[in-house]
């Protein structure tokens, strides 16, 4: 499938900044090319890898990238590092009130991924994100309160009490609940709590309770199920994070074993999925032999990356996301089953959150599940 300049210039972006690949043909791309810069911005934007394309064009040093563009980038670089240092100094806060109160956690995505897997502080992020025990979810609330948090809630979201919204959130089947604290004036920092990684919904075979014993294996099944399960390779991001752990990580790692895992797990797919992206777009032998992989599915991630729609904004967008995310589920696999979990997950609504035109008490679930549906159409 031919890709286009933009999203071309987007992954010889990520080979230039993180794979130290050769810089020619990027190079070529924005010399003879003709760019679309309006829709490169956005691409970057959705795909959330800005700063490792100004950290590639800062590496070539090329005239013809429009200066005001390279402004934006330069700006955007700038902000997220201040962000990462506000996020540095409030994650070393919340790991000792945790160690404190004997709460086990896990660090995830943001912050911790930037600190571990990337060489330089490149991952954009906009949030700390923490994994804790299912069973410490209000114990861990009612902390992050004592510690200038406040639950975030939407717009004409309902008042809940805390742990009447947590039991309907966790019967929901939603997996996290997001905290705010104001610092330096009105600078909000964000705090997911997650207390798992992949939506109920999702058929996956993964116990988040034996990923608490942090190794690169956690952060391995951690990755792929986040980035590949939950969120079907869905953004460049997601891959990126992947290659820079294996680049770390490489020789630590036994990819028989893991492999026999991902069959247990019921993500062979998903992993199959990335290891031939980063084989044979990115360039990377990791196992020295090309995976085998369904081209059909290849081209629906593709497509998705060229779109670079939210799906969370846009109901076609959505409609492609699990079309993308039944394409990467391990046989057999049922979709009836698939989409009556969705059903019945958007058919309890959050009170909390106004997620749709009207909210109708639990118990009318398909008064509740229309509802949703209607305002994702006419949103």
């Amino acid at each position: 499938m031919k890709i286009s300049t933009e999203l071309e210039i987007l992954i010889e972006s990520i080979k230039v900044s993180l794979l130290e690949k050769p810089s020619n043909r990027l190079i070529y791309l924005l010399e003879n090319q003709s760019v679309n810069w309006n829709r490169f911005e956005k691409m970057a934007t959705y795909h959330s890898i800005r700063p490792v394309v100004y950290d590639a064009f800062r590496k070539i040093n090329f005239e013809k990238i429009p200066p005001n563009y390279l402004k934006l980038l330069k700006d955007f670089f700038q902000q997220q590092a201040l962000l990462n240092l506000l996020f540095s100094k409030e994650s070393d806060h919340l790991d000792s009130v945790f160690k404190q109160n004997q709460i086990k956690n896990i660090g995830f995505k943001g912050l911790f991924w930037q600190n571990n897997f990337y060489q330089k502080p490149l991952r954009e992020s906009k949030d700390i994100d923490v994994l804790i025990e299912k069973e410490s979810v209000l114990k861990v609330c009612e902390l992050l309160t004592t510690h200038g948090y406040q639950l975030k809630i939407r717009e004409n979201g309902n008042q809940v009490k805390l742990s009447d919204l947590i039991n309907q959130i966790q019967e929901r089947g939603d997996i996290e609940i997001t905290f705010i604290k104001k610092v330096y004036g009105d600078f909000d920092i964000e705090i997911d709590l997650h207390w798992d990684v992949s939506m109920a919904y999702l058929p996956y075979n993964l116990k988040i309770e034996s990923l608490f014993l942090p190794s690169e294996y956690t952060n391995l099944w951690l990755l792929v199920l986040h980035n590949g399960g939950r969120e079907g390779w869905g953004k460049l991001k997601y891959i990126v994070d992947f290659l820079v752990f294996q680049k770390k990580y490489q020789n630590k790692l036994d990819w028989n074993e893991i492999n026999d895992f991902a069959i247990k797990f019921g993500l062979k797919t998903i992993l199959q999925t990335v290891l031939y992206f980063s084989n044979t777009v990115f360039n990377l032998d990791i196992l020295h032999q090309k995976p085998i992989f369904n081209k059909k599915t290849f081209n629906a991630i593709i497509s998705f990356w060229e779109n670079s729609g939210r799906y969370e904004e846009k109901i076609n967008a959505r409609i492609n996301f699990e079309y993308l995310k039944i394409n990467l589920q391990d046989k057999p696999f049922s979709r009836f089953k698939y989409f009556w979990r969705i059903i019945r997950f958007q058919s309890l609504p959050n009170e909390s959150v106004k997620d749709r035109y009207f909210m109708f008490n639990r118990k009318y679930s398909f008064l509740n599940f229309m509802s949703k549906l209607l305002t994702v159409i006419f949103k």
